[in-house]
């Protein structure tokens, strides 16, 4: 019994050893992703121009840090889209409200998530906030490379290519609602397979991200109704499994 008793406890050290050398090789390889996309920050924020929804994505989170409110209509009248936009003209992409507001034709979540770093710093907050979320999605996508591959320096090749390839080398520094959903999506992948237990930080962060997802864009919400379904499924199972060893 004694003798069993310290090969369970040896086996639970090297695996908790392991884990924690996955982990620091996971933070390194984030850290590493992170230290280029903002080397390269000063040079896309300068030459880069905003365009596409993007103008319109800032000025709403213009709207929610400064004014407190999502209705446009005096920042496009007060032509606010000019502290990073390159021209007067501009196609307003908004809808009206019965009340009069010009509420901006897009989801709101991603020009409510980024307004606190346009409060600080503007377009460049913002493109240093996403950029910031660069480690950890490059940390989060070495740990799942590492759980298939067990190899330290396939996950790392993999995670490299993956982070400094299109599209993904480049949505740091566009203001689109696809970073921060590959962001969330990968999270949840990540609770999913390493936390087969819904303890309760475990399932706060879920059902954050979740629902999240379809307030960033309505074409996330079947991926997110997929995720749901496949996390009720692993914790039932595990659930049963439990009950059944007791």
């Amino acid at each position: 019994m004694v003798l069993e008793r310290s090969e369970a406890g040896r086996l639970a050290y090297r695996q908790g050893s392991r884990i924690t050398a996955v982990w620091q090789w996971a933070i390194i390889a984030g850290m590493v992703v992170m230290a280029v996309y903002l080397l390269l920050l000063p040079f896309v924020a300068r030459t880069w121009r905003a365009t596409g929804d993007e103008p319109h994505y800032l000025l709403a989170a213009h709207s929610v840090g400064i004014d407190g409110d999502l209705d446009l209509a005096n920042n496009y009248a007060n032509l606010d889209y000019l502290n990073f936009y390159f021209s007067r003209d501009i196609v307003r992409q908004v809808r009206l409200t019965e009340s009069g507001q010009e509420i901006l034709d897009h989801y709101p979540a991603l020009s409510v998530l980024v307004a606190p770093a346009y409060l600080i710093g503007g377009r460049f907050g913002v493109l240093l906030f996403q950029t910031l979320f660069g480690g950890l999605l490059a940390a989060l996508m070495f740990y799942l490379a590492h759980l298939i591959s067990e190899d330290t320096i396939s996950s790392l090749l993999a995670t490299a290519l993956v982070a400094f390839s299109l599209p993904l080398l480049a949505y740091p520094y566009l203001i689109y609602p696809e970073w921060l959903a590959a962001v969330l999506v990968t999270l949840v992948i990540f609770l999913l397979v390493t936390r087969t237990q819904p303890a309760a930080g475990v399932t706060v962060s879920l059902v954050v991200a979740l629902a999240l997802l379809p307030w960033l864009n309505r074409r996330f919400i079947p991926l997110a109704v997929l995720l749901a379904m496949t996390a009720v499924w692993i914790w039932r199972r595990e659930g049963k499994r439990s009950a059944a060893t007791v």
